[in-house]
């Protein structure tokens, strides 16, 4: 996949995160369970992606750069929200042991506790899945072989828990659990992806569309019907079936449709960290403000959702540049280095 491909689809994606950060348009639709329905698909697409690329073996640097550009921003904007987070709560919820989990990642719990803010996970579990993900590509049979089972087993640990009580280790491990979920799922998404390469795309496109559907259909009924988020064995079960199917109707979308650099998604594509970052509070702002007016209603959101949009994109494009952006949203470790020289 080529660079203009996959910023058109980290556009796309994009477009779905921040309408699950539109509380606006979340909220009012709560009973129905659109942010868990989003949560099939949106997130889990930032994760298959990187398996749509080359791989070459892990190596220093490539660590290095991959610290840089996804752990280097989780430290310092977790640093800044959990401080002003507390200094606002007088430090009520802060703990040593909270401090040490956070910056380790160990659980999205630290993450509410510390910083009241849990949307940073993304980072650090993206962070280890690029790395796995270069590790399992270059290594032997055996390793992989562990690799894809450990991935096995966190997939399976997730639907058992939902027909027997499992302890809980997700909050211990939650970083290397997580990626190996999406790392199985990578490798799944990439295998099939190889293997409907030869097929018309328009066929691909179609099937794909209906499988869509269908799981679509199977949440309306499975799980909005009695929602209590994350709960639900169907719930996790489309996340596993929903990320691959909507990966491979949006990639077969791509080679039907041309796309090039210069499309509106593929600019946004290009700024979808910052715009990540900054869509969550921008989607409680507006929320809070059309309440107090007395107009929270989700047809307001979803049309608030363009603004919101254009203002993420033009905040992270237009303003976050320079100085700030080399500090906060590095490309390498030259980026940092000229800013701390300063």
């Amino acid at each position: 996949m080529g660079r203009d491909e996959s910023l058109w689809i980290k556009g796309f994606l994009i477009f779905f995160i921040v309408l699950g950060h539109n509380m606006l348009f979340t909220l009012p639709l709560a009973k129905w369970g659109v942010m868990s329905y989003l949560y099939t698909f949106h997130i889990q697409g930032f994760f298959l992606l990187p398996f749509l690329y080359g791989s070459k073996p892990l190596s220093k640097t490539t660590i290095i750069k991959q610290a840089v550009r996804l752990y280097w921003p989780f430290v310092i904007i977790a640093t800044t929200i959990m401080l002003v987070f507390n200094i606002y709560t007088h430090f009520s919820n802060f703990s040593f042991i909270n401090l040490i989990k956070l910056y380790t990642c160990c659980g999205l719990e630290s993450l509410r506790t510390m910083c009241g803010y849990a949307a940073l996970w993304f980072l650090p579990v993206m962070f280890a899945v690029v790395i796995l993900k270069d590790v399992y590509y270059y290594c032997n049979s055996a390793i992989k072989a562990i690799m894809i089972g450990l991935g096995l087993l966190t997939n399976i640990y997730m639907l058992a828990n939902y027909l027997i009580p499992l302890p809980s280790i997700t909050d211990y491990l939650f970083v290397p659990f997580s990626a190996l979920r999406f790392l199985f799922l990578g490798v799944c998404c990439r295998k099939i992806m190889q293997l409907i390469s030869d097929i018309n795309p328009i066929y691909v496109f179609i099937i794909s569309l209906l499988l869509f559907a269908t799981g679509t259909i199977l949440y309306y009924f499975e799980v909005s019907t009695k929602i209590i988020f994350g709960e639900n064995i169907w719930f996790v079960f489309l996340q596993l079936w929903m990320p691959i199917v909507f990966m491979t109707l949006i990639s077969s979308a791509l080679k039907i449709w041309k796309v090039t650099s210069k499309s509106l998604l593929s600019k946004i594509g290009a700024n979808s960290l910052p715009i990540y970052i900054i869509s969550p509070f921008m989607g409680y702002l507006l929320y809070f403000t059309m309440a107090k007016i007395g107009i929270a209603y989700w047809w307001i959101g979803l049309i608030a959702q363009f603004v919101i949009i254009a203002l993420c994109y033009l905040v992270s494009a237009y303003c976050i540049n320079g100085q700030v952006r080399r500090l906060l949203f590095p490309r390498d470790i030259t980026d940092i280095q000229s800013c701390l020289k300063r």
